[in-house]
This record gives C-alpha cells, sequence and structure tokens, in this order.
C-alpha cells in the first residue's frame, strides 16, 4: 500500500538556482526537466538520505504533452527489455531525452521508468494502477511527478503494509485537493523569512498576511516566487481577522483548503506533508488540528492553557480533543464566508470559536500529531496578552457555555448522518436495561465523570421543585455528559438536609446570624416562606458541596484507570 510522504510545488524555476552537482547530461534548457528536477530536489533534500531506497524508486511523469515518438520508442523498449532482463537500469545508458529519465538520473533512482500522456483529471486511474506496480516490483517508494499549466506537483509514495488510517485507501475519489499555507504574522521579521523559505518549495501557494507590523514585512526578505503572496492591514486587526482575510483571497482563487501556521518558528514546515495527506486520504470538508506532542521545554503555563481549552471546548461541542489551542490547522475554504459571518472574534480568540462553530455545524474535527518546537521564553516572540487574550478567551467560552444551554438547534454546514448508536424512544420503552447500561458506560473519563457529579449536584441544590432530575436530564443531554452519574448524584441533595443548610446559609448571609430555631423545618409551607434564603444558600453551598464530591469522583476514577492499567500492562 502506498503512502503519501512528502509533496513539493515548482512552477517558476527562474529564480532557482541550478544544481551544483547536475548530470552532465541533464537538458537544463528544457523548462519541463527543469520543474521536475526541482520538485524532486525539493522533496529529497529534506528527507534523510536513508527514508526510501533509490535503487528501489520508481520515477513516474503525468503531463498532458506527454512525449514524442523518440520517447515513445524509448519506453517500449525498456518496457520490453529492461524489466525482462532485471536491470531496471537500462534507461541509465541511453541518452536522456525526457524529463523524469534525467531526474532518475540526477537522483540516483534506479526503478522502473514511466512517462504517461494524460491530464491531471487521470490521476484517479493512474493511482491504483502505482499501487500495484509498487507490489508487483517491489518497490520501495514511487516519485510521481504531476505536470500541469506550467505547474509540477511533486509526490513521494513509500510503499508499506497498511497499518493505520492514514493510508490512501479511496484511490478513485482521490483527487489532486487544492492546497494552500497561511501565515499570519505580526513583527515577526526575524522568524518569518526562515518560516517561508522552508516552506514555498513544499506548498503550491504560501500567503503571508502582514497584520499590521511595524515595521511593515519588507517583500525582498521573501523569496521572489509567484509562490508566495503578501497580503497586508493597514494597522493591527488580530490572528482571526488576518485568517479570513487570508481565506477570503483564497476562496476567490479557487483553492479549496487553507494549512495555517505560526510565524514564530514553533510549527515544522515538514509536518506540512501530514496535512496533505489527511486532506487528500478525507477529501470531504473537515477541521484537521495539528496536535502538538508536548516535550519538556514547553512550558507549564502552555500545558496547563490547553487542558483548560480542551475542557470547555469539550462541554460546548461534545467533542473530546487533545489540543484545541494549536495554530497548525487546516481549514475547509467551502465554509470561509459562513466563518466570517458567524464568528465574532478577530483575534486569538477566532480559532476557538471557528472550531465549535464548525463542529456544532457537523463538520468532522480530526486530529493527527505534528512537532512543535518552543523558544526559551526570553527569545520567544509571543504578542498573547495573558490579562487581555485569557479574558477574551473567557469571555467567549462563558458566552457559548450559555448557547450551549439554549434550546436551539445550531447551524448545519454538511448533512446530518444519524449515528446508530443512539438512544431511541423504542430503546426507553422497551429496553430499559440497555438504556441503563449504556447511561453508565457512556462518557466514562474521569473528567467527564466528575463535572457530570458536579452538575448533578449544583442543579440537585437549587430549590427547582419538581423539576430537578427534567432539569438535569436536559443541561447533561447539552453538555453530553453522563446523565446516569449526575441524576445519582442529585440524590445526595434530597430534603431535608441539604435545603436546610442552604436557608441557613442565606439566612446568615442576609441577617447576619443563624437560625437558632429548627421547627420550621419540618414544616414543607416554610421553605416557600423562605424561599430568597434558599436560593441565596444554594448558590454557596451548592458550588462547594459539588466541587468537593467532583473532586473526590475524579480522583477515585483517576486511580481505579491508573491501576486497570497496570494490570492489562
Amino acid at each position: 500500500m502506498l503512502r503519501l510522504l512528502a509533496t513539493s510545488f515548482v512552477s517558476d524555476t527562474d529564480h532557482l538556482p541550478l544544481p551544483a552537482d547536475k548530470p552532465a547530461k541533464w537538458n537544463q534548457f528544457d523548462p519541463l526537466a527543469r520543474r521536475c528536477y526541482h520538485a524532486a530536489f525539493a522533496l529529497f533534500s529534506r528527507l534523510p538520505a536513508a527514508c526510501v531506497d533509490r535503487v528501489r524508486t520508481a520515477t513516474v511523469l503525468l503531463a498532458p504533452e506527454g512525449s514524442d515518438a523518440t520517447n515513445n520508442a524509448y519506453f517500449a523498449d525498456y518496457l520490453e527489455n529492461g524489466r525482462e532482463l532485471g536491470s531496471g537500469l537500462l534507461f541509465r545508458y541511453t541518452l536522456p531525452s525526457c524529463a523524469p529519465a534525467e531526474v532518475a538520473i540526477a537522483f540516483g533512482l534506479q526503478g522502473p521508468l514511466f512517462a504517461e500522456r494524460a491530464p491531471v483529471s487521470e490521476l484517479p486511474t493512474v493511482l491504483p494502477w502505482l499501487d500495484a506496480m509498487a507490489t508487483v516490483e517491489s518497490l520501495d517508494a514511487v516519485l510521481l511527478l504531476v505536470a500541469e499549466d506550467g505547474r509540477v506537483t511533486g509526490l513521494l509514495f513509500r510503499n508499506e503494509a497498511e497499518k493505520d488510517g492514514t493510508h490512501l485507501q479511496t484511490w478513485d475519489a482521490w483527487q489532486l485537493p487544492r492546497v494552500a499555507a497561511v501565515v499570519p504574522c505580526y513583527n515577526h521579521s526575524q522568524t518569518l523569512p526562515a518560516i517561508i523559505n522552508d516552506l514555498y518549495c513544499r506548498v503550491p501557494l504560501v500567503v503571508v498576511v502582514d497584520d499590521g507590523s511595524n515595521p511593515p514585512i519588507d517583500r525582498t526578505s521573501l523569496p521572489d516566487s509567484p509562490n508566495v503572496v503578501l497580503l497586508r492591514h493597514a494597522s493591527n486587526q488580530g490572528k482571526g481577522a488576518a485568517l479570513l482575510t487570508a481565506f477570503a483571497y483564497l476562496h476567490r482563487e479557487g483553492y479549496a483548503w487553507a494549512v495555517t501556521l505560526d510565524a514564530d518558528g514553533q510549527h515544522a514546515a515538514s509536518d506540512w506533508a501530514a496535512f496533505y495527506q489527511a486532506i487528500a486520504s478525507v477529501p470531504s470538508p473537515a477541521l484537521w488540528i495539528g496536535c502538538r506532542e508536548f516535550g519538556e521545554n514547553v512550558p507549564s503555563s502552555s500545558r496547563f492553557g490547553r487542558a483548560f481549552s480542551n475542557f470547555w471546548v469539550r462541554l460546548e461541542t461534545g467533542v473530546s480533543l487533545h489540543d484545541t489551542q494549536s495554530g497548525f490547522r487546516a481549514y475547509p475554504l467551502c465554509f470561509a464566508e459562513e466563518l466570517r459571518q458567524a464568528c465574532a472574534t478577530r483575534r486569538y480568540d477566532f480559532e476557538i470559536e471557528s472550531l465549535v462553530f464548525l463542529s456544532q455545524g457537523g463538520v468532522p474535527v480530526r486530529e493527527l500529531p505534528v512537532s512543535v518546537f518552543y523558544e526559551p521564553p526570553e527569545k520567544r516572540v509571543s504578542h498573547f496578552d495573558k490579562f487581555r487574550d485569557n479574558a477574551r478567551l473567557s469571555r467567549l467560552h462563558t458566552r457559548l457555555i450559555f448557547r450551549r444551554l439554549l434550546p436551539f438547534r445550531s447551524k448545519r454546514l454538511v448533512e446530518e448522518k444519524r449515528d446508530p448508536d443512539a438512544l431511541t424512544i423504542r430503546d426507553w420503552l422497551f429496553h430499559p436495561l440497555r438504556v441503563i447500561r449504556r447511561l453508565v458506560t457512556d462518557h466514562v473519563t474521569p473528567l467527564e465523570l466528575a463535572f457530570s457529579t458536579f452538575l448533578g449536584i449544583f442543579l440537585g441544590a437549587l430549590p427547582i421543585f419538581g423539576a430537578h432530575i427534567v432539569v438535569i436530564a436536559y443541561v447533561t443531554a447539552r453538555f453530553r455528559m453522563n446523565q446516569a452519574v449526575a441524576l445519582s448524584a442529585q440524590g445526595l441533595c434530597t430534603p431535608p438536609f441539604l435545603p436546610v443548610l442552604c436557608v441557613e446559609l442565606g439566612h446568615l448571609l442576609l441577617r447576619g446570624k443563624w437560625l437558632t430555631d429548627l421547627a420550621w423545618a419540618t414544616h414543607p409551607q416554610a421553605y416557600l416562606s423562605r424561599y430568597g434564603e434558599w436560593w441565596i444558600g444554594s448558590l454557596v453551598a451548592g458550588p462547594i458541596l459539588a466541587i468537593s464530591l467532583s473532586l473526590l469522583v475524579y480522583a477515585i476514577a483517576t486511580a481505579f484507570r491508573t491501576k486497570k492499567r497496570r494490570e492489562h500492562g
């Protein structure tokens, strides 16, 4: 099974220097040969030398202009004699007269060599053939060069046994997606040039958005290539505004995806191939997030911020993610206009709001691992204001939580698919044991169990006569929490203990003294006469008791999970 290992893109080679070790017979004046060479160079120069076995690497060119009669005869001779002799090297002793042969010679690729005269639209039919050829010929890799409209896209596939879901399994639907990179920048003049120099040879188009930098970004500091576009904001408008500006530009230009990465140097341009692979393997709209692999050098504040953000996004969307703060993402541009209209935020909080909006609209949110590099704090260029930006994020999460509680359906962005495991009315009526078993075992992470406990006790302490079960069921359903745990915790709030305690606390807060005569507690109507005190007391006693017991549940659940993990090795 072939797996996409890396990609490159070359359109204009006039600005690229000639290789110092170019083959003696290399036709440096053939534009297609130049583009093919530089596309291959961009791939192999950034991969470890032992990444693929070049002796067993095939070279394939897919181009609408194809080969002339001489080249066709050359390939017929190779197919008839070279493979039968098993040499795989016959073309090395022939004067190269076509671009793939020159590339193969330049990089020592000694596998089969083919040039297909076909448009890019034929790619879905070529890919299964490449996969079959790699198996039959026992190839280690395949270098596919796709030429169209003066551009050459390089795709390096490695032949691997299927290990996970990242392989290209749906060949028939696979096409070359139009993907561009977006780098929002604000006063990152020191780190930006290195990032763009490492990125633009890998990516069809790089869009840099100068978000009001002072001084403005110097265009001459960026590669002189049509593959690099610089957009400017006259003043600083925020990261979200910069992303939306780039999205609008790319959408007008016909691009389908935008891969965003930060300009502070923490992301590796080499991870671009992982996003390209993910988009190509699952072409339907989705938000891809690069989950950063945090090492020991990552600040503790960043770890806490990520965990804090993950928790709130889980409540707002019902989706458990590992890195909701990562700026390394792939956005589907078919929703660019919806994002601009629906998202009110324009700074760092835009990335959270856009994630929640897309997820609630039915757009899948998927993660893939990416590397991360953190400079020491004294060298990092970060414009995240710990007070203002955290205040914006807190305000955003508060708004999203209250919106989540409202009984309104979020705008659907993709066609809704019914969950085959969802509980139905028939299940509740005729299979109650199945429902109970499902509720008990659903959402069983320690944090979710703890928050379900918190909701059950906090809502159970409120003086909402006869409506506790309905309210708890509704709130836990909206937050997709464990209803069975929440309803069980609510049982701890039954009269008389907690209501009496709430009234006592409320009386103390309002009157400055305790109620010493508890005779009233035996008369139900007395609670109604002290309803205001009950409410005030419940807002104090409820959270204290809820937090205490939820922490206890979290500790017990974590201990059980750790013990179970150890027992299973």
